[in-house]
Order: C-alpha cells, then sequence, then structure tokens
C-alpha cells in the first residue's frame, strides 16, 4: 500500500462518492491539502467523469503554474491532457480533458454554449475570495444545470461560511484536515508611510540571522517596486534574489518568481495577493505581511470605483502566515500588534455587495434572465441593481422595458466595460456617418482610460486633459497604451490611423460617460448625475463651461477632476440628443420661497435651458413640488413638536417588536423619505407655503400607514400613559434603540413586586425610581429584586434627607402614596 502523500487523500472515496450522487458539493480543505493540484489530477486519472472538466482559479497566475504542473506530473506538454485559457492566451487541444481557466473567461464559455456541451464538471476552486466574477458564473452555472442534471458543480475553499453555503446551495460537506508546518508569529507594528524603512531594514537582519527564502506581502506594484529600489540599493548578499510579482508583470517576470531555487540561491519575492493561495514557492521559510490590500471599491453616491488601501481580513493574514510552513516550520512577522490583528474581520465583503453590478447586469440579462431569476450566494444588492440599469438605459444597452437593445447585445460581446464598449461600438457608426477617425480615437482613449495613465507624473499635475494623453501616446511615448489601443482596433475592426479629429474627444468620452458630463458651476462642476465636484485652478480645463470626466480623484471630502475632455452645448443636442429631455418643472426657487414653473431642457440633473411656464400652478403640481422639497431638505423640515416625536418614537417600538407582522410599518427616515407621496402627500392639499408646511400636524399622516385595528391595538400595546399604583398616569419616555422607560417617584410604586410591560408582557418597561424631590435614584427592570436588595441602602440615604416622606421597612406590602407621612 502506497503512503499517503497529501492530507486530502484519505477523502477521496468520500469525495467520488458525493460528485457522482450530487449536482453540488462543496470541498473545505485548508492550504497545502492538495485540492487545487492533486485532486484533479486524480480526477483525470480516474476518468470520473467522461466529458470535459473545467477547474476556475480566480488568477492568471495560478491558472497557468497549476496547469504546466499537472501537464508535468502526466509526462505531457501544458495543452495535451491538461490546458488553459486565460486573458489572450489559450493552450488547449481537441485531447484537452481538465481545462483550467480564469473567471472571465468561464462566463464566455457559458454565455456562448448555454448548455456548456461536453462538460460534466465544473471546479470553482478558491471559492472563498468570492469576486464578482466567480458569484456570477456559479449563478449562472446553477441556472444551466435546469437544463444539465448532468452538470456537477465542486465548490473548493480553505476558508469559507461552508455551513451557510451548503444550505443555500443544498451541498454536500467534504473536509480535509490539511499539512503545514509551524509558524512562529512575530509582530511589529509599522505605520504605512514607514513600511518600506522597517521592512528593508527587518529584511536585513533576517539574511543574517534565519536561512530560507522570504515572501513580503504589500498592497500593490508601487509599493513592491518601492522596496524593490530599496533593498537594491542595499549590500545584499550575492546570492540573494529579489523577485516582484503581481498581476501586471510580463508571463516571464512571474514565472521567475515562482521558479524553486538554484544551488545555494535564496529568494527574495515581494507580492500582492496573487501570492496568498493556489502558488506554492519552494523554500519559502519567513513572510512579512504588511497587513494591507489594494482593492477595487465602488461609492454608488458618485459612481466612482477607485483602488483603495484597506487592511486585510483576519482568514487573508493566517492564510498569507501559512505560506510560511507550507514545506518547513517557518517564521511569521505581522506588521502590526497582535491586538490589531484580533480586531480585523474574519472575512472579507463578497465584491458582489459593494461594487459596480453594470457588467453584472449586463451579464444576466444576456444569458436571458432577471438578476431575482437566479440564485444566489449573496443577493446582489437592490439600489445597486437599480444604479446599473438607469446607467444601461443611458448607454442605449437597454430599452424602456429594460430589455436589450441590438447595440446591447453587441456590447457584452467585445468583452469589455459596458460604457468602453459603448463608447467603441458608438464610435464606429459615427465615423461611417461621415465623422472619419473617430472610431481609431476611441481606440485610443479606451486604452488611455483602461490602463497605467501614459504621462509622467511631472506632466500629470494640473493636467486632466485627455488629449495631452493621447498626443503622449501619438509621439511614441507609451508602448502599453499603443499597444493596448490596437487591441481595440483589431477586436472592433477599426484601421488605426494617427490623424485624429481630437476634438471629439468630449463627444466620445459621453458616450461612456453620460452621468459625468459636467456643467461649470461656481467654483467647480455639477455632473449630470448631480454629483459636485472640483477641478485644480491650474489646470488647462478649469475655464471650460462643459466637460466630460473620464476619472474622479477623491481627496479628503472633495472629488477632483482626474482626466477630462471639454464638450459643448452644440455637440450634446447634435450628437447625444438622446440623453436630453425638455419638461415642465414644478419647484421651488433656491431659497424655497416661492413655487415656480418652468419649461426645462435638461440632461440628466444639469439644466441646459429654462423659460418660465405660462398658466397657473396646479394643485397635484404643488404637492408634488412639496414632496420633492422635503425630499430634498430631509424630515426635518415637518413640524416634529413633542407629541409628534413621541408618536414617532411609538410608532418605531412597534416595528421593532412586531415588525415581522406586515400591519406595522417602519417609520425610520430613510422609509418616510421613500414613501413621501403614501403618507404625506395627501394631508398637503390645503398648504400654500413653506411656513404652513413648517406647521402641519403631522399625526393624522403618521397614523394613516396603519388601518383601524392596528391604531388601537398602538394605543393598548404602546400606550401614551402608563397609570401607576397611586392612581395616577406619567408619560412613557419611548427611546430610540432602547427599551421605554417610565420616571416616578419611589413612593408611588410601593406594594407593586412585579416589574410593568407593555405589548402582553412582551416588552418589559424601564423604571427610573425617583426621590420626593424628582431626582433619579435607581433605574431597574427587576422591581422586586430592588425591594429586597438595593432599597435599603436607597431607604438610609433618603430618611434623613426626607424624614416627612415615607420610608416603609417592606415596600413591597407598602403601602404607595404620593403624599407626605402626616397626609397619608
Amino acid at each position: 500500500m502506497s503512503p499517503i502523500k497529501l492530507p486530502i487523500e484519505p477523502v477521496l472515496p468520500e469525495l467520488f462518492a458525493a460528485l457522482t450522487t450530487h449536482e453540488r458539493v462543496i470541498l473545505q480543505a485548508p492550504p497545502g491539502a492538495g485540492k487545487s493540484t492533486f485532486l484533479p489530477l486524480q480526477l483525470v486519472k480516474n476518468r470520473l467523469f467522461k466529458g470535459r472538466i473545467i477547474m476556475l482559479e480566480p488568477r492568471r497566475l495560478a491558472a497557468r503554474s497549476i496547469a504546466e504542473y499537472l501537464a508535468e506530473q502526466l509526462g505531457e506538454t501544458v495543452g495535451q491532457t491538461v490546458g488553459y485559457r486565460v486573458r489572450q492566451e489559450v493552450k488547449v487541444s481537441s485531447a484537452t480533458v481538465l481545462e483550467i481557466v480564469t473567471e472571465g473567461i468561464l462566463t464566455r464559455m457559458i454565455q456562448s454554449d448555454p448548455e456548456l456541451t461536453g462538460v460534466d464538471l465544473v471546479i470553482f476552486d478558491e471559492f472563498h475570495e468570492r469576486s464578482i466574477h466567480a458569484d456570477l458564473a456559479l449563478a449562472l452555472s446553477l441556472d444551466m444545470q435546469v437544463l444539465r442534471d448532468d452538470l456537477t458543480l465542486l465548490l473548493m475553499s480553505a476558508t469559507l461560511d461552508s455551513e451557510y453555503l451548503a444550505k443555500t446551495l443544498d451541498a454536500p460537506i467534504i473536509t480535509s484536515e490539511g499539512r503545514s508546518y509551524p509558524v512562529e508569529m512575530r509582530y511589529l507594528p509599522s505605520k504605512p508611510e514607514q513600511m518600506t524603512g522597517r521592512i528593508s531594514s527587518l529584511i536585513t537582519e533576517l539574511l543574517n540571522e534565519e536561512s530560507g527564502s522570504m515572501l513580503v506581502f504589500l498592497p500593490g506594484a508601487k509599493e513592491i517596486n518601492a522596496l524593490a529600489d530599496a533593498l537594491a540599493g542595499l549590500n545584499l548578499p550575492t546570492n540573494v534574489k529579489v523577485y516582484p510579482l503581481y498581476g501586471d508583470l510580463g508571463k516571464k517576470q512571474q514565472q521567475a518568481a515562482i521558479a524553486p531555487c538554484v544551488g545555494d540561491e535564496r529568494k527574495i519575492v515581494i507580492a500582492t495577493n496573487i501570492a496568498e493561495t493556489s502558488l506554492t514557492i519552494d523554500g519559502i521559510r519567513i513572510v512579512i505581511d504588511s497587513g494591507l490590500k489594494r482593492h477595487a471599491s465602488f461609492n454608488p453616491k458618485n459612481g466612482i470605483t477607485k483602488l483603495q488601501t484597506t487592511s486585510i481580513a483576519k482568514s487573508s493574514a493566517i492564510q498569507r502566515a501559512g505560506r510560511a510552513g507550507r514545506l518547513m516550520p517557518g517564521i511569521g512577522y505581522r506588521m502590526d500588534s497582535a491586538e490589531i490583528f484580533e480586531r480585523r474581520m474574519d472575512f472579507d465583503q463578497p465584491e458582489i455587495l459593494t461594487s459596480d453590478l453594470m457588467s453584472l447586469v449586463l451579464e444576466v440579462a444576456t444569458w436571458g434572465a432577471d438578476i431575482d431569476d437566479l440564485q444566489w450566494v449573496n443577493q446582489p444588492p437592490k439600489h445597486l441593481v437599480a444604479q446599473a440599469r438607469q446607467l444601461m438605459q443611458q448607454l442605449e444597452i437597454f430599452d424602456d422595458q429594460l430589455k436589450l437593445t441590438p447595440i446591447g447585445h453587441k456590447v457584452n460581446a467585445l468583452g469589455c466595460h459596458p460604457r468602453i464598449a459603448h463608447m467603441l461600438l458608438k464610435a464606429k457608426i459615427l465615423a461611417t456617418d461621415g465623422l472619419p477617425g473617430v472610431d481609431s480615437l476611441a481606440c485610443y482613449l479606451a486604452a488611455i482610460i483602461e490602463e497605467v495613465d501614459p504621462l509622467p507624473k511631472s506632466m500629470r499635475r494640473d493636467n486632466s486633459t485627455i488629449e495631452a494623453r493621447v498626443r503622449w501616446v501619438l509621439a511614441g511615448k507609451s508602448p502599453q497604451v499603443l499597444k493596448q489601443a490596437k487591441v481595440w482596433a483589431k477586436r472592433t475592426n477599426v484601421n488605426l490611423k494617427d490623424s485624429l479629429p481630437l476634438e471629439y474627444c468630449g463627444v466620445l468620452l459621453a458616450l461612456a460617460f453620460p452621468d459625468r458630463i459636467a456643467k461649470s458651476r461656481g467654483q467647480g462642476f455639477q455632473m449630470s448625475n448631480g454629483f459636485g465636484i472640483v477641478i485644480s485652478d491650474n489646470d488647462p480645463l478649469s475655464h471650460e463651461p462643459m466637460l466630460v470626466v473620464a476619472d474622479l480623484i477623491e481627496f479628503g471630502h472633495r472629488v477632483y477632476v482626474g482626466l477630462a475632455a471639454p464638450i459643448s452645448e452644440e455637440q450634446i443636442v447634435s450628437e447625444l440628443a438622446h440623453l436630453v429631455a425638455t419638461e415642465d418643472f414644478v419647484g421651488w426657487d433656491k431659497k424655497g420661497e416661492k413655487l415656480v414653473a418652468e419649461s426645462q431642457t435638461r440632461l440628466g440633473r444639469i439644466i441646459l435651458s429654462r423659460k418660465l411656464a405660462k398658466g397657473a400652478i396646479s394643485n397635484n403640481q404643488r404637492v408634488a413640488a412639496f414632496v420633492a422639497l422635503v425630499k430634498d431638505k430631509g424630515l426635518d423640515l415637518l413640524a416634529w413638536d413633542e407629541d409628534n416625536k413621541r408618536l414617532r418614537l411609538r410608532l418605531n417600538s412597534a416595528f421593532a417588536l412586531y415588525g415581522s407582522d406586515n400591519r406595522w410599518p417602519d417609520y425610520s427616515d430613510k422609509v418616510l423619505l421613500s414613501e413621501l407621496d403614501d403618507w404625506l402627500a395627501p394631508y398637503l392639499n390645503n398648504i400654500r407655503s413653506v411656513a404652513e408646511l413648517k406647521k402641519l400636524d403631522l399625526k393624522p399622516a403618521l397614523l394613516s400607514r396603519l388601518d383601524w385595528n392596528t391604531q388601537k391595538q398602538l394605543d393598548k400595546d404602546f400606550p401614551e400613559r402608563f397609570k401607576v399604583p397611586t392612581g395616577a398616569h406619567y408619560k412613557i419616555d419611548y427611546r430610540a434603540d432602547q427599551p421605554p422607560k417610565l420616571s416616578v417617584r419611589i413612593q408611588e410604586m410601593f406594594g407593586l413586586t412585579e416589574t410593568p410591560t407593555l405589548a402582553n408582557g412582551k416588552l418589559p418597561l424601564v423604571i427610573e425610581l425617583l426621590s420626593p424631590a424628582r431626582r433619579p435614584l435607581q433605574l431597574t427592570q427587576d422591581l422586586a429584586g430592588f425591594w429586597q436588595g438595593s432599597y435599603e441602602q436607597v431607604k438610609k440615604e433618603m430618611k434623613g434627607r426626607y424624614p416627612r416622606h415615607y420610608w416603609p421597612d417592606d415596600p413591597s406590602v407598602a403601602m404607595p402614596t404620593s403624599r407626605v407621612k402626616k397626609k397619608m
């Protein structure tokens, strides 16, 4: 019997049995178990499935490396039994049984063949990373299983909420032990601005004190290159080689970083989280972790997706440290304190909850489904879906019924972001219609937007114009961008030219960013999505009346123009007429003092022109204007006197207790503002001014959201006042996010042993017992316990201060009173 070499081997019989009896299976196995290498090799050798196997890998480097390793194990070259597909690189053949693909490639394969003909198993490796592409591919695969009950899905993960996933997907969990050596963790707190110096000093010390190679995790290429430069300036031993490792590096440089050491060579690999999973780098014994990562963050308010440097989750930090213990006992350094590490989130948020969803919405529409038709591990947020759909309509990808237009079908086929695809396709039409060269210009603009800014840093400062970037590329100063422009030209069948109509940069950018057409306003600009932006005073575009902004830069609390082109109103009207609408508007002037009726020509939130409308303002128009004013100014504009505030707190308490019952609506600011037309508008018919609005009694409007029986239950279960043992009635203090409170003098509660409750005993009151002078003595939700315990001390203190008042030895059986002793 052959010895067990990898931890996953003992669970293979159980796993293979599950794969043959279930449509979906979850394999939880730590790094080093063999799930990414040994398992697929055994699936190929045993031919458990007659058809092909597709294995999804999040990163190109891992996909290529795993394919090459597996092919080597079979004594073959890549492209025979084992192959891979990554962006702009395919190595497969008719003999290929196992294809390792990256995430976008799998989605393309599914869209082009909705049954994945000839494929029997799809493996989602490293699913715990929860990229938006993996979630989309899984949702499409689950939908495909309706037609393909012979298609099996295997989700593999090192760290994931497997119980939740198993319940969501109705899938069994197979668990494998990992194999790792002990890693001694050390903490070295360091500020981000000190990181390069601290790590370079640490590396120098470790080279003298420890053996083995090192893996350093930094957030991005900028920090990696800075550390590499710092190390190059040190007198490192001749056998120590420094290798950067990140996604945009060339294939040869990436392969050199993960290749085994030769002879007495020692490596220092400086990597992003590309090296966090799937890859094994021979000889790594020391891991230095900055605790940082760079990821795309989407702000739905202004539509900006930007790269942010943030702390990694605890699960990622554990995985990074584990790289030091893959092949031998190791050492791990975290560049922060143990206390900070323990305060980190356990897992990262799935991208689908915080990302720009335009591409996802387009893919689902191309699939022929609605978002709600598909099964998701995490449902895409409705507000992000709605925002994506609105933009797709502006881009003419969706029609008014949210169906794909003819150009919408072509957009998805291009395989890039919908904004860029729309610009490229519309430029082709404009070129055919008599604007020669705009299709070539669009290819250059697409490459500039997608790639690194081609201008040197010294030329970028205070220069946001995209025309300068185009001229720089045409001068041969940016081969990287020129190469990508040629890719777009080839894909769109455009003959790339050097003579370009640069005056159309703004029009082309508007075809990609209709929500970012901006009009000069005060010290900055207002975009058509309503968001305000600023521009440097020294920028050549700062005095333009209108711009189209392709890139925005958040700095502090302000958003600056990063990349833009001028555009004229004449160009908008002639070339972008579908974005312009003329509509009647009734609203308040800037000071909110009077109503005005206008006919407005608008581009989103930008008013291009306006003129006063004739005729009287109707009651419906006036009510709608009041509702719009409240939406703009907020609920504080209304008359929230003490009675109305208390009523709303009672209603919120009811919702907090009975919210699962549909009779009890939510009275939060967000919900009330979103439903103003339903509850407030019917009570505005007789309101003629803002002053009258501020005097409106809100009680009838607030209660209108409840039916008659529910209003009666509100008074019964959440009364305004409570009757105490003396017969007096005192107001109940309903509080946000806290139990309601009753403040009452202590003598008036004598004889009561059970703590008063509301809502048929479901909601205990907090009793604030007061002195005869109505000063707080005690807060309690356990009257009986207070009488038997703390009361004795209270009595001692109060009896001397208030001798005329009644202080019995046993208050639980004493007569309640509101009077002094001689008048009792």
